[in-house]
């Protein structure tokens, strides 16, 4: 038994307490986006990190099972569209849905039931549809996925290019975010 206020910040270690250690006590992890990121591709065959959308490996025990949700808030253009895809440690799966607008959609509104699925051979990747650039233009998608960690553990880094080359590019908007609660 542990009194109450016996043990105080001051005697850990910043970083020592983690979900893993945790265990199935864990707190979800959380991840938010802090300033809009452009994706600075030079052309949409090259992915770039969203800097702020990891979950460090160190948070992700080895055979942990995880229920991902949030909210990412973006603008890209109609002829670029918008392709996320997640970087994963090996022997790692995630599938589900980006609950958003599928590419190719003809508008937000009536694309809004058209969840594109995320499995298959592109298991990792999904493609939403650009309104344009601007405030006046922004795209939502409520993504939610089923990951799966190996044995092997590391990162599981989002990250996002255009889909079709376009000279404007797209930008993931502050206050996106990242839910992950260990299920098993």
């Amino acid at each position: 038994t542990i009194n109450e206020g016996t043990l105080v910040t001051d005697m850990y270690a910043d970083g020592s307490i983690t979900p893993a250690k945790l265990g199935s006590f864990a707190a979800p992890l959380y991840q938010r986006v802090t300033a809009d990121q452009t994706l600075t591709a030079a052309t949409s065959a090259t992915a770039v990190n969203i800097t702020d959308l990891i979950f460090d490996g160190d948070d992700l025990p080895a055979s942990s099972v995880w229920d991902v949700s949030g909210m990412i808030m973006y603008q890209a253009v109609t002829a670029g569209d918008l392709q996320f895809i997640w970087s994963l440690p090996s022997g790692a799966t995630i599938v589900g849905t980006n609950g958003g607008p599928a590419k190719g959609a003809g508008s937000p509104t009536a694309s809004q039931t058209n969840w594109a699925n995320v499995g298959g051979t592109d298991a990792d990747r999904y493609v939403v549809c650009g309104h344009g650039s601007g405030a006046s233009n922004t795209g939502v998608i409520l993504p939610r996925f089923l990951l799966t960690i190996s044995s092997t553990v590391g990162d599981c880094q989002l990250t996002g290019k255009q889909y079709t080359t376009d000279a404007t590019k797209p930008v993931i908007l502050a206050g996106s975010f990242l839910r992950a609660e260990r299920i098993a």
